[in-house]
């Protein structure tokens, strides 16, 4: 049995005693996702898998994801994305996944767990902050609750209608990039998860820039609303990084933010994480 801590109420827990260095029991990876199901966030300390092991780890989750974006792939592992804020010939680090958001929301089928994995991490800054959504939905009024229920929101990459004066984020592609790519999609604000049922608030801030059958003033006011409820400081975690932190939040359940950070001057501000999204349900429940 999976020795766990609780960090924020029912939502998140630290596990200890696992080591993904090796193949792990199946009976240990149907718990590990059974807690990631009930807890949204998972956080693993003083691990150290190589490049294999940790892409090894994420298919008991779902289906590997590679990001549409092409040049964010990684190099001989093109379901894995390097987040680093180490840079050439005085370029600042990439400040696109500093907003509010839910990976892949997109797509049709978007993601369904994340995990970062930090190979550096700095002494102070670059947190990663995640949302409980269940929390967020359960704590809506009944009045709201009936109004959102069988709306969908609609996605497409890049920023959305919902965000904050400090937020920076991809910008939106261009109509025909997001034809060719086919990309765009429709998700319910109260979402049921794949496996258990469970309704969450599905990412109204991030990619979405309206809602099926509503005016757009209407649906970007409800949406507002919607995402300033679910950042409230109550529903949030932050996770400074340490080295061998592998950081897993249900994306379903959740919606995150990063926080900026400042290029890299040395082994103390340096931040390199590796991320692995999968979409769909775990295999054990495929």
């Amino acid at each position: 049995m999976l020795k766990t801590t609780p960090i924020q109420g029912e939502f998140g827990v630290r596990i200890e005693g696992l080591d993904l260095d090796r193949p792990l029991d199946p009976n240990v990876v149907k718990e590990l996702i059974d807690t990631l199901h009930e807890h949204r966030l998972i956080v693993l300390k003083g691990q150290s898998p190589d490049k294999e092991q940790y892409m090894a780890f994420g298919p008991h989750f779902g289906r590997l994801n590679e990001h549409m974006i092409r040049k964010s792939r990684m190099k001989g592992y093109p379901a894995m994305i390097e987040l680093s804020n180490v840079m050439a010939n005085g370029e600042k680090p990439s400040r696109a996944a500093v907003y509010w958001h839910t990976d892949m929301c997109w797509e049709r089928e978007p993601s369904s767990v994340t995990m970062l994995y930090a190979i550096e991490a700095p002494e102070s800054g670059g947190e990663t902050l995640i949302a409980d959504m269940v929390q967020a939905y359960d704590d809506l009024p009944l009045e709201t609750k009936n109004r959102i229920e069988g709306l969908k929101a609609i996605h497409y990459y890049g920023m959305g209608v919902a965000t904050r004066k400090e937020d920076i984020g991809p910008k939106p592609l261009k109509p025909q990039i997001e034809k060719d790519e086919d990309v765009g999609a429709e998700h319910l604000l109260a979402r049921p998860h794949s496996v258990t049922g469970r309704i969450a608030l599905y990412s109204p801030a991030g990619t979405s820039r309206g809602i099926v059958g509503m005016d757009q003033d209407e649906a970007t006011a409800l949406l507002n609303e919607l995402s300033d409820h679910a950042i409230q400081p109550k529903y949030i975690y932050e996770h400074k990084w340490s080295v061998g932190d592998i950081v897993m939040y249900d994306t379903s359940l959740t919606m995150h933010t990063g926080t900026p950070i400042d290029a890299a001057t040395g082994p103390k501000d340096t931040r390199r994480l590796y991320r692995i999204s999968v979409k769909g349900k775990p295999p054990i429940y495929a």
